[in-house]
């Protein structure tokens, strides 16, 4: 198990009414999306992951002590002990 900090950014922190929590997690992508829901509720789910495809949702933005998910292994990511999770939610404007 690994200790992460899990920070929601913009709409994101309204939506779940928490600006920032802390996880024991299994280091997986799924584990995280578990321990998120058994901590705030299915709606997290619905946000960000896409079950079909089994990864975050493609509008929603995941950084990883400042790196893209995309780059560190995407549904493979394993997630270290102290990891600080960024999650932004999908941008708009025009």
């Amino acid at each position: 198990m690994v200790k992460v900090k899990v920070v929601f950014y913009a709409t994101f922190r309204d939506k779940f009414k928490v600006n920032e929590i802390n996880l024991e997690i299994d280091g997986t992508l799924k584990g995280l999306i578990d321990a998120l829901v058994n901590s705030l509720g299915e709606e997290v789910k619905n946000e960000l992951y896409d079950e079909n495809m089994n990864y975050i949702k493609r509008d929603v933005i995941m950084l990883i002590n400042g790196r893209s998910i995309e780059y560190l292994g995407g549904a493979d990511v394993k997630f270290n002990d102290g990891d600080k999770i960024a999650i932004f939610p999908p941008v708009a404007g025009g």
